[in-house]
């Protein structure tokens, strides 16, 4: 593997960016693929998701907007909680649902408790 520790900041960049875009096209059927069942999963067990919140944090109110996971070839699953987006390991054994989930309760956290914890921001 090369090493690309004397090459400049820009020329590491671009090497990493032809890397993920030569990955996502390689795979990109297998990546599609995988964005579908995830997405099937997450549609059959939604609802009961945001019933189940309402059940055991009262009366809360999601902030409007899309929320949305996309698939990544890093398992790091990020969120970034300004554009209502995360991000999902494709790869996930346990698949996208618990992901999902998780990184949802974040945003809930960070909207309905963020005002009564200020010091925790």
């Amino acid at each position: 593997m090369e090493d690309v520790g004397e090459r400049s900041l820009d020329d590491q960049k671009s090497l990493i960016s032809g890397y993920f875009d030569k990955f996502y096209e390689k795979h990109a059927e297998e990546i599609e693929n995988t964005r579908d069942k995830f997405t099937k999963d997450w549609n059959g067990i939604q609802a009961k998701f945001f019933e189940t919140c309402s059940k055991y944090f009262g009366d809360i109110t999601w902030p409007q907007g899309r929320y949305v996971g996309f698939l990544s070839i890093i398992s790091c699953n990020p969120r970034f909680l300004e554009d209502k987006t995360f991000q999902v390991y494709w790869k996930n054994k346990k698949g996208f649902v618990p992901v999902a989930a998780h990184e949802l309760l974040h945003f809930l956290f960070t909207i309905q408790y963020r005002p009564t914890f200020p010091w925790l921001t």
